[in-house]
């Protein structure tokens, strides 16, 4: 599994890796949707953002666009389930997300901290990152 759920003083901390950044950007975002556990709605209705971040480093970035998704779920009650990204670097992202609608969410997150947030790239080149998300 890409990413797992630790145990954390206070609310919720994951570890997410990834051999690419792309796909530690999109693991981060699935474990996202998979905490807030959404109430999925019928019919299905295809949904499509594209998102755009600048930030100072890769860290940022990441915690960035999480919370830039994050925002855009409660906005229009969507979850995102697909991500392609036209441009990612470790300053610049550029992504269109996919997802549906839903009726609402079983566990609310405020906000993904950058408490202990440090996306590096191991010794085995794989990219790992802690992520403290406030609930």
């Amino acid at each position: 599994m890409p990413f797992c759920f630790q145990n954390h003083t206070a609310d919720i901390q994951m570890k997410v890796t990834g051999k690419t950044l792309e796909k530690v950007f999109e693991d981060a975002c699935l474990g996202m949707t998979d905490l807030i556990n959404p109430i999925a709605s019928l019919p299905k209705k295809i949904s499509k953002k594209t998102i755009t971040i600048q930030a100072p480093d890769p860290t940022a970035l990441l915690i960035d666009f999480l919370n830039e998704t994050l925002n855009l779920m409660h906005t229009h009650y969507e979850i995102y389930t697909k991500i392609t990204f036209q441009v990612l670097n470790k300053n610049h992202v550029t992504a269109t997300l996919v997802g549906s609608k839903i009726k609402a969410f079983r566990r609310d997150i405020k906000a993904a901290t950058y408490y202990n947030a440090n996306l590096i790239k191991d010794k085995k080149n794989i990219w790992q990152c802690i992520i403290v998300f406030d609930i």
